[in-house]
């Protein structure tokens, strides 16, 4: 695995945390910094490359962390 492949592996996995961190704070508790999180969750997938359909690699995965669905940290 080269670094570039590397870092694309970390930003995905960290995004997937903070994806989960997200749908806990919003749908367990409605912290009110849930948005922050958020909003450092869309910067670090917007760090990834993206596919020839134009999605981010690992969207899907992503959009499940955020629905608190933990597959998708399972599955990384």
């Amino acid at each position: 695995m080269n670094n570039e492949d590397c870092y694309n592996s970390h930003i995905h996995n960290i995004s997937l945390q903070l994806g989960q961190l997200f749908s806990d704070m919003h749908y367990d508790t409605n912290d009110e910094r849930c948005q922050d999180v958020l909003e450092a969750y869309i910067n670090l997938r917007r760090l990834l490359p993206v596919t020839d359909e134009g999605k981010h690699i690992g969207h899907y995965a992503g959009y499940q962390a955020t629905q608190g669905d933990l597959n998708a940290l399972e599955a990384r």
